[in-house]
């Protein structure tokens, strides 16, 4: 699972920094997938849990060395993501992998849009919900890198395989960018266009196991 940070002109606005001339890409552990509708249980050692919804990425033809033309007939379809990062972790490491790896911070799903089904694939919607609340509203049109390019500029230095993943940046509206972290018993939601809703419902037990991300009744 690959992603890239910094990758949409509201996020860089809202952080002040200028605009990147290469994506910020890192790798994140497949193992900290889980399903929608999942608890995600906060590890103690995370002070800092963010959400970032995301417009995921599913490649479904091997893109090496591809043309941007090349990218969407490769890609098997993009579904919803919410690329959750303990920003607490990222600061005292530099490590995104470390940040963004833990058990069950990589929600994705319920379902997928294939490429020729979506209206307009250079404005695909992402929005984020946190307990009802609207805090991202973007589309891929505000992308620094696009999504041909991303990927196109990815396979340039890696394979990238049938199933794997990429996600592809958030939008300004994250709790990094209020100052306000999840909490025990928050609920998030992810839409983006033309799949259904990602719900993600976050824990903070004082005694919780960091395997304990079982799915739950999908809502919504």
């Amino acid at each position: 699972m690959w992603g890239v940070g910094l990758n949409y002109v509201s996020k860089a606005a809202r952080t002040g920094r200028g605009l990147p001339e290469q994506p910020i890409l890192y790798l994140a552990a497949s193992s900290g997938v889980s399903a929608p509708g999942a608890r995600v249980v906060i590890p103690r050692a995370a002070t800092e849990p963010d959400y970032e919804g995301e417009i995921a990425v599913v490649v479904g033809r091997r893109l090496y060395r591809a043309s941007e033309s090349e990218v969407w007939p490769a890609v098997a379809g993009i579904t919803a993501a919410n690329d959750m990062t303990a920003r607490d972790v990222m600061r005292t490491t530099g490590i995104p992998a470390l940040a963004k790896s833990y058990p069950g911070f990589t929600p994705l799903g319920p379902s997928l849009r294939t490429p020729d089904d979506l209206a307009d694939r250079d404005a695909i919607g992402v929005r984020t919900w946190i307990n009802g609340e609207l805090l991202q509203d973007d589309t891929s049109a505000g992308m620094i890198f696009p999504i041909p390019d991303l990927l196109s500029r990815l396979s340039w230095f890696a394979a990238l395989e049938p199933g794997d993943v990429v996600l592809t940046g958030t939008p300004a509206g994250t709790g990094q960018d209020r100052a306000c972290f999840l909490a025990d018993g928050d609920e998030v939601r992810v839409e983006v266009d033309g799949v259904l809703p990602l719900l993600t419902r976050i824990v903070r037990p004082s005694d919780a196991s960091p395997r304990d991300h079982r799915p739950t009744e999908q809502v919504g």
